[in-house]
């Protein structure tokens, strides 16, 4: 008898679930161990179980297994079909925490994408969705919740929903684990402690703990190697993306080995010196600092919203940054904004 099968059966037989819901727990814990094809299997025979129940609550639990293994693998058509359908499920069960859970499969994958503002909606709505009671059961989504967070330039909240996590008896082990610590590393980044993140960083990854997902520790490892680059430790940062896109590619998770190897790239690339920002740049570079949307940028500066669009990304490639959050940064502590007419 398989492994997976032997635990099939101690699971049903310890819990007595349907075969359906254990079938969902055993696609979890092949998620979590990194085994994703095993997990993808178990969710569709689940959700074919569960499809047969013809209960709203059951379905839509065994769709957000299925959704959540399908977002982690990239395929994002499939997961976003997976979730639109669990949401509208676990709406017509009363379901309150099953729509936050895929809630936050759908904030998780904008993440993935590379759009924080996006993600950050869907994990703030997946939160508001439901009660303060049931804020423990959605645990897992807070570090993503705090990486957008930091994405978006939202550090104070960043830092608050930490302190929150810290002090809260449910979710203060969190911390302890490389997710947590990925966390805190991003947050102490944001507020200028890049040394301090990349020695909290380091000395996680040195002693990982058994709960720590493959996964999480190649997403620690980008963390790492986008602080060495800060620091300008390029070899160290370039070891890092090397080992984040190895894990990646071993787990299949294709949009995070994508981004990982377009930040790998960036480090590899020469930092171009600041003052060899063009005068139309630097222009670009201080409507973007003060909040205007590129539309508000073509129509201040005559230009089409082609030319803004592609000014932008010769400005982020230029200075090694990828969000407009960046380059607003970067633009004050140039003194630009004052310069700058």
């Amino acid at each position: 008898m398989s492994r997976s099968a032997t635990s099939l059966g101690q699971c049903q037989a310890e819990t007595q679930f349907p075969r359906w819901l254990a079938l969902c727990r055993l696609s979890e814990a092949e998620w979590l161990g990194g085994r994703w094809e095993a997990a993808i299997r178990h969710a569709e025979e689940a959700y074919e179980l569960a499809a047969r129940t013809k209960d709203h609550r059951s379905l839509a639990l065994a769709l957000h297994a299925r959704a959540t293994v399908l977002a982690h693998q990239g395929r994002v058509p499939a997961a976003t079909s997976d979730i639109h359908e669990g949401i509208a499920l676990a709406g017509r069960a009363g379901d309150e925490l099953g729509v936050s859970r895929h809630l936050g499969v759908l904030g998780f994958l904008h993440l993935s994408l590379g759009d924080n503002e996006k993600a950050l909606r869907q994990f703030d709505l997946a939160f508001h969705s439901v009660t303060p009671s049931l804020f423990a059961a959605l645990a897992r989504l807070l570090p993503d919740r705090v990486e957008a967070l930091v994405g978006t330039g939202e550090i104070s909240r960043a830092r608050a929903l930490l302190h929150q996590t810290s002090t809260s008896v449910a979710t203060r082990p969190l911390l302890r684990t490389i997710v947590g610590r990925r966390c805190q590393a991003l947050v102490e980044t944001a507020n200028g402690n890049s040394k301090g993140a990349l020695c909290l960083l380091e000395n996680a990854l040195k002693v990982l703990s058994p709960s720590d997902p493959l996964f999480e520790r190649g997403r620690a490892l980008v963390v790492q190697g986008m602080i060495q680059r800060r620091l300008r430790q390029r070899g160290a940062a370039m070891a890092s993306f090397e080992q984040s896109i190895a894990i990646f590619d071993s787990l299949g998770a294709s949009l995070w080995s994508d981004r990982a190897r377009s930040d790998h790239g960036r480090a590899i690339a020469r930092r171009v010196p600041a003052r060899e920002l063009t005068r139309s740049e630097e222009r670009v570079g201080h409507l973007v600092a003060v909040g205007k949307t590129n539309q508000e940028i073509a129509g201040a500066l005559f230009v089409s919203l082609k030319t803004v669009e592609v000014t932008l990304t010769r400005i982020y490639r230029k200075l090694g940054i990828r969000s407009r959050t960046e380059l607003a940064v970067w633009m004050e502590r140039r003194g630009a904004l004052e310069q700058t007419p």
